[in-house]
């Protein structure tokens, strides 16, 4: 069986975010075909942990530390250096020095790079090909931010989005194939003859396939994601400014639902109805039970704790960690800092 290195900008475990939920899907997919090394960069203590859950679909599983306040100095350093934050922030000295001795035990046939961040590994280990998926134009969503930032965020923002340009760039032109998310990635960034490869995201329908009683007597909509990116909440704030009235007009019982992990604040002057938080059991919940109406009326009910909209094992759980409620009676804006732990280095086989 040849031998594939994949290489993840973050530990692809548990699949319950969006960086993770393609990085764990392709590398289940790809297991079957090719003996499978995965290395990956760990930002936080238990993503060692969540990194050994994936042996059943590796040969060998690689980890070292990146990020963190260290991984901040050298996106610094990078930026003055003339390369972009990204590249310097995700830059590992440990991986690097990791996959050199993996690639003397044994050579890797291909190599799959997950995300523009991982393109110098990727480019350091000696293969017979390459693919880098790209999955977001990272460089668009920079360019995106400096058009709505002031100076100096602005001037941050743009320099960022063209040296991504230029590192996405030599991806398409190094590698022998590089794959994008969307058709409307691939239109808007365009590198001469060289094409990107869509490769969509999809959903799987079984697993959330309600029940028919569920199905019955659900009434709801439910939108999923992190709420600390900004895309997400745009779209959040676009739903509930333009489709969310004319839904409530035609169902007036509709309830509005936001269920994910992060900060957010700019929502907060939008009619969404629903408390938001993180809920691990979200995809066994929401399609076995009935669509509860969310338990606070208006975020002031809530007082000093954000709740999760949906039941987890029949109880509301608060986070841990008290979060300040807004008193607006249409949204809630939440504030607080989550706490990161960045491990050692080292690897688990």
């Amino acid at each position: 069986m040849k031998r594939l290195l994949f290489i993840s900008h973050r530990v692809p475990y548990p699949p319950d975010k969006g960086e993770r939920v393609r990085a764990f899907h392709a590398l289940r997919a790809l297991s079957a075909r090719f003996g499978v090394t995965l290395a990956a960069l760990a930002h936080r203590r238990s993503d060692y942990a969540a990194a050994a859950a994936l042996r059943p679909w590796c040969e060998r599983v690689i980890v070292a530390p990146a990020g963190g306040a260290m991984g901040l100095l050298r996106g610094g350093l990078a930026l003055l250096g003339g390369r972009s934050v990204t590249e310097g922030f995700f830059h590992s000295p440990t991986m690097k020095h990791l996959l050199a001795r993996e690639c003397r035990r044994d050579r890797f046939d291909l190599v799959l790079g997950y995300c523009s961040s991982t393109l110098p590994l990727a480019l350091a280990v000696p293969a017979a090909a390459r693919v880098m998926d790209l999955v977001d134009i990272d460089s668009l969503k920079w360019r995106s931010y400096a058009a709505g930032a002031r100076w100096p965020a602005s001037w941050l923002y743009r320099a960022e989005s063209g040296r991504l340009r230029a590192m996405e760039r030599r991806a398409v032109e190094t590698c022998q194939a590089a794959l994008c998310v969307s058709e409307a990635e691939a239109g808007a960034c365009s590198f001469g003859d060289r094409k990107l490869t869509v490769v969509e995201n999809g959903v799987d329908a079984d697993y959330f396939k309600p029940s028919p009683a569920g199905a019955a007597s659900s009434r709801g909509v439910v939108f999923t994601g992190t709420m600390s990116y900004r895309p997400n909440v745009d779209a959040v704030v676009w739903f509930a400014g333009e489709v969310w009235p004319g839904l409530v007009r035609e169902i007036p019982d509709l309830t509005f639902a936001i269920v994910g992990r992060g900060r957010c604040g700019a929502w907060a002057g939008a009619p969404a109805c629903g408390w938001w938080g993180r809920c691990p059991t979200f995809g066994r919940t929401w399609t076995r039970r009935r669509w509860p109406r969310p338990r606070c009326e208006s975020p002031a009910a809530c007082r000093t704790r954000c709740w999760r909209p949906w039941p987890c094992k029949s109880r509301w759980w608060p986070r841990r960690r008290p979060w300040r409620a807004s008193t607006s009676k249409t949204a809630g804006t939440c504030c607080g800092r989550r706490r990161r732990a960045n491990g050692g280095s080292g690897s688990c086989n």
